[in-house]
């Protein structure tokens, strides 16, 4: 009797739809001529295909996707395949919270606030917001809205003083615990300063006399001073502090340039200032 080519009949995986890193057992079901090589193929497969043989093949996959199992016979009479796949779904672990972070921070009453957890683990399907007691007896209800079920949660205070948000997360396979955010809230919302005027003493001065210039400002508190003075002695001369001395060996029109900023912004401003000649008296 002519030798006959082996046929592969069947394919199956169990489980069908393994997790990640989860064993899989596939066995091929072979009709026809005997085989004389076996091989597998899986793309992606934790353990290499080739290392597999006869008509069972143990593996696993370390991510999540569609994958495709191949199973392949041969003799000299030739050769026959058939392919099945196995869905693998990613880790089932429940959501973990490494953070909270809630924009703006510190916030003003009546200013919105949007907060957002940072997390890892399982993907959540449910989020639980609250917004603690405030240490304000006018304030018991804390934040309003005072509790939320997105992924983000918006809220305003009415007062003034140390808040707390805090989240929950969970899905079907646990909950996080409850992570806290504190920040605080002041009376008016946080600014940048404002430069109102710039001034220097003397206000007309000659060449290679000492200018001192200073600035009256507003907004929010000053944390950082920048002046110029192109042509100041010595050079382009700048200062760091809240008051700024250079001078000028040449008459002419010169400017001052002052930058003022704090975390929430910041502001230029310039005071034209002209440099007289030095008068010499004869006697």
């Amino acid at each position: 009797e002519a030798l006959q080519a082996p046929v592969v009949d069947s394919v199956s995986c169990e489980p069908a739809s393994p997790i990640v890193g989860q064993t899989i057992t596939c066995t091929g079901a072979v009709s026809g001529g005997e085989p004389s090589t076996y091989a597998w193929t899986a793309v992606g497969a934790d353990h290499a295909a080739s290392a597999a043989r006869g008509e069972t093949y143990t593996t696993s996959f370390s991510e999540p996707g569609s994958k495709t199992i191949t199973f392949t016979v041969t003799n000299a009479a030739g050769a026959h395949s058939q392919s099945t796949t196995v869905s693998v779904q990613p880790l089932r672990l429940a959501p973990v919270i490494d953070d909270i972070s809630c924009e703006p921070a510190p916030a003003a009453t009546g200013q919105p606030v949007t907060c957002s957890g940072i997390l890892s683990g399982g993907q959540p399907d449910s989020y639980s917001w609250a917004t603690l007691l405030a240490d304000s007896p006018l304030d018991a209800s804390g934040g309003q809205p005072d509790s939320g079920s997105d992924a983000t949660f918006t809220t305003t205070f009415a007062f003034p003083g140390a808040r707390t948000v805090s989240l929950q997360v969970a899905n079907d396979y646990g909950s996080s615990l409850t992570f806290t955010f504190g920040f605080d809230v002041g009376a008016e919302p946080p600014q940048a300063p404002v430069i109102d005027a710039i001034s220097c003493d003397p206000a007309s001065p000659a060449a290679g006399d000492t200018i001192t210039c200073s600035a009256n400002l507003s907004g929010g508190p000053t944390a950082a001073y920048t002046w110029w003075a192109a042509g100041g002695d010595p050079g382009y001369t700048h200062g760091r502090s809240a008051t700024f001395t250079t001078t000028f060996a040449a008459a002419g029109n010169r400017t001052i340039r002052l930058q003022v900023g704090n975390e929430y912004g910041s502001a230029t401003d310039t005071l034209p200032i002209n440099i007289a000649d030095i008068i010499t008296i004869v006697g």
